[in-house]
């Protein structure tokens, strides 16, 4: 996560769409910035990760506000994974 490269990075949602490593750089980012992003919007089609990758999230004060399944292969059990966070901290 290059912050530097996005204005007010903080006051922004985040579009994420990580490899099966998982949201590993911007977690570490999260856990120690404290102008966190008020929303970010997840895209996975690994179901495992996603779930790994929620836990964390949920313990940095995200909350899952929304969660949609794509079916973009309809001849295959594939599923695009969109769930929708927000910073709730309360």
């Amino acid at each position: 996560l290059k912050s530097s490269l996005i204005p007010n990075w903080h006051r922004r949602g985040l579009l994420v769409d990580p490899p099966r490593a998982r949201l590993r750089q911007i977690l570490q980012k999260l856990t120690v910035d404290p102008h966190k992003p008020p929303a970010l919007v997840y895209v996975s089609c690994f179901t495992e990760v996603f779930l790994e990758d929620s836990r964390a999230l949920f313990q940095l004060g995200y909350r899952l506000k929304s969660l949609e399944g794509v079916d973009q292969f309809p001849h295959s059990p594939h599923c695009e994974w969109i769930g929708l966070f927000v910073f709730d901290p309360g």
